[in-house]
């Protein structure tokens, strides 16, 4: 979506485009517990997206009838984000196993990183697992994502956008660029589109676009937050299988 496109877009109204901000804020929260019986939630019991691999500009979204479907960019309002690591040991694809360290917070890790080594607690950022070199090509080893829970359509429930190294530095810029304006995260609906990059090494590979479609009101804010708070619960249990490797680089 071109950003004239974006800035045109005709306004709706919050609860008409996003009906679950009518209903009782503690609403979602409650289905979201009867159905998963006390159980904490994963990446796998939410809709999840990812950015697709070797330069594809377009999403490809699972349609109500359960079946793939191109799309040419996700449109909603970020509720919350966060940025997480995972590495396991041997096997870069652990098939849903824990992660042999991880970290909540991209600051600090908790596990161990070699076959034999101790599980102990190490700043992420001096870890030899999540220097450049460390993995294939010049990758890390133990790579940061950035997750995402965007509330999109007439859902109840956000849908989890995990963006690799390239597209969350482009994220990053996007959002530090509304924030220096004076944007919270959440006081914006945005649409989210996919380019083609190419790395120093030739490969190419996809990186987000997002857009701002517009700023929401003071009262559309007001109501956005109540029902963010009750699912807050939500995302701070929510875990990730991060276990895929970026098709960048």
């Amino acid at each position: 979506m071109s950003k004239e496109k974006a800035e045109s877009t005709a306004l709706v109204p919050l609860e008409k485009k996003y009906p679950v901000l009518c209903q009782d804020p503690e609403k979602a929260l409650a289905i979201i517990q009867q159905v998963m019986g006390g159980a904490e939630m994963n990446e796998f019991d939410l809709e999840v997206i990812k950015v697709p691999a070797g330069g594809t500009t377009f999403w490809e979204i699972i349609n109500e009838d359960g079946e793939p479907a191109p799309l040419q960019s996700i449109e909603g309002i970020v509720l919350h984000q966060s940025r997480r690591r995972s590495f396991w040991l041997g096997d870069e694809d652990p098939d849903g196993s824990p992660p042999d360290c991880q970290s909540s917070d991209c600051i600090t890790g908790i596990g161990k990183i070699e076959e034999n080594g101790e599980s102990t607690q190490r700043t992420c950022k001096s870890c030899p697992k999540a220097q450049f070199g460390s993995g294939k090509g010049n990758t890390q080893s133990c790579q940061p994502k950035t997750f995402l829970f965007i509330l999109r359509g007439d859902g109840y429930l956000p849908s989890l956008m995990i963006l690799p190294v390239m597209s969350a530095k482009a994220w990053t810029k996007f959002i530090l660029r509304n924030a220096n304006k004076g944007f919270t995260l959440s006081s914006y609906e945005v649409s989210i589109s996919l380019v083609k990059q190419t790395s120093s090494g030739g490969k190419e590979y996809s990186c987000v676009d997002p857009r701002k479609l517009r700023n929401l009101s003071k009262e559309e804010q007001e109501t956005l937050l109540k029902y963010a708070q009750s699912l807050r619960p939500v995302f701070e249990h929510v875990s990730a299988d991060m276990s895929a490797i970026d098709n960048e680089g």
